[in-house]
C-alpha cells in the first residue's frame, strides 16, 4: 500500500534554549550505546548517540539514557526516566529541548498500548510547544490510533520522522534516533494488530491485511506467513495458523465451579437479606 506524502511541512528550527549550569546536575550518562539493535541500520543510528555533557540543558543529558532504554525495548524504564525528568526540572517546561524527553515518552506509552498517559504527556506541554511541528504530529498519531484508522497511523508515523528531523537546531542526536524509535513503535503496533486480527478473523482478504499493516500485498503476505498464517491464492485470503486464536464461532465452555466457589443464587441473596433484617431488629 502506497503511503502519501507528509501532510505537515517541516517546522523551521526553533532557537535552542540556554539554561544556566545547575547546582545539582544530572549524573553523566554512558558515552556510547552498547546494546545491539534488532537491525544494522537502527544499531548504527543508536550507537551514534553520545550526549554532550558540556551543553547545559539537562534534557540533553537525560536523552541518551532514554535512547538506551528504548533500544532495549525497556519502555517502562523510558517512562520512569522521562517522567522523573519532568518532575525534577519543572522550571524548564517551556524550553524546546523538553521534546527530547516528550517524544520518547509518548512513543514508549504507545509501544505499551497505553493511550491515556500518552495523551496527558502531550496535554501538559505549555502552549508554545503545542505549535511545534513534532508535537502536532504526535497529536495526529494519537488521534489516528484512538480512531483505529490503521492506514493513517503509518502516514502519521512517517510525518513524525520528516517533521522532527531538523526541527531542533543543533540536536543531531534526535535527528539520528527519531527514525529507529518510530520504526520500533511501528513494529510493536503491527505485532499487537496481527494478534488482534488472529482472534477476530477466521479469514482475511489480502487487500485488507495490506491496509491494516500499511504494506504492499506481497509484504503483507510475507509478514502473515512469518507468524504462521496461511495464504490461499485461489481466494486471495489469509488465514490464521493452527496455533493462533480463530474466530470460528466456537465458544469455550468454562469448567464447573467447585462447590465452595459456586456462584450465588437468588435464594442465597434472600437468605442473606432476611438474616440482615433480623439482625437489625435485634440491634
Amino acid at each position: 500500500m502506497s503511503v502519501s506524502e507528509p501532510t505537515l511541512p517541516p517546522t523551521p528550527p526553533m532557537p535552542v534554549d540556554e539554561v544556566p549550569t545547575l547546582p545539582d546536575p544530572v549524573p553523566p550518562v554512558p558515552e556510547s550505546i552498547r546494546e545491539e539493535s534488532s537491525s544494522a541500520a537502527s544499531s548504527a543510528a543508536f550507537a551514534a548517540i553520545g550526549g554532550d555533557h558540556a551543553r547545559p540543558s539537562p534534557y540533553r543529558q537525560v536523552f541518551p539514557d532514554l535512547v538506551q532504554a528504548y533500544q532495549r525495548r525497556s519502555y517502562g524504564d523510558v517512562v520512569r526516566l522521562a517522567e522523573e525528568a519532568e518532575i525534577v526540572y519543572p522550571t524548564l517546561k517551556d524550553v524546546p529541548t523538553r521534546l527530547l524527553i516528550t517524544i520518547p515518552l509518548v512513543l514508549s506509552y504507545l509501544c505499551l498500548d497505553d493511550l491515556a498517559p500518552a495523551h496527558w504527556a502531550l496535554a501538559r506541554l505549555p502552549r508554545v510547544l503545542h505549535t511545534f511541528g513534532p508535537t502536532r504530529v504526535l497529536e495526529e498519531l494519537l488521534s489516528t490510533i484512538a480512531k483505529r484508522d490503521h492506514a493513517q497511523v503509518y502516514v502519521a508515523a512517517k510525518n513524525l520522522i520528516s517533521v522532527t528531523i531538523g526541527s531542533l537546531k543543533g540536536e543531531d542526536e534526535l535527528d539520528l534516533t527519531i527514525k529507529p524509535m518510530v520504526d520500533s513503535f511501528i513494529q510493536e503496533y503491527r505485532t499487537r494488530l496481527i494478534s488482534v486480527l488472529s482472534r477476530a478473523y477466521a479469514s482475511l482478504p489480502t487487500a485488507d491485511a495490506a491496509a491494516y499493516f500499511g504494506m504492499t500485498l506481497e509484504e503483507a503476505i510475507a509478514t502473515c506467513k512469518s507468524v504462521g498464517w496461511t495464504y490461499d491464492e485461489s481466494s486471495s485470503a489469509l488465514r490464521p495458523g493452527p496455533g493462533a486464536p480463530q474466530a470460528n464461532g466456537a465458544v469455550p465452555v468454562p469448567a464447573p465451579f467447585p462447590s465452595s466457589l459456586a456462584p450465588s443464587t437468588l435464594n442465597d441473596f434472600l437468605g442473606i437479606a432476611n438474616g440482615a433484617s433480623r439482625l437489625e431488629c435485634v440491634i
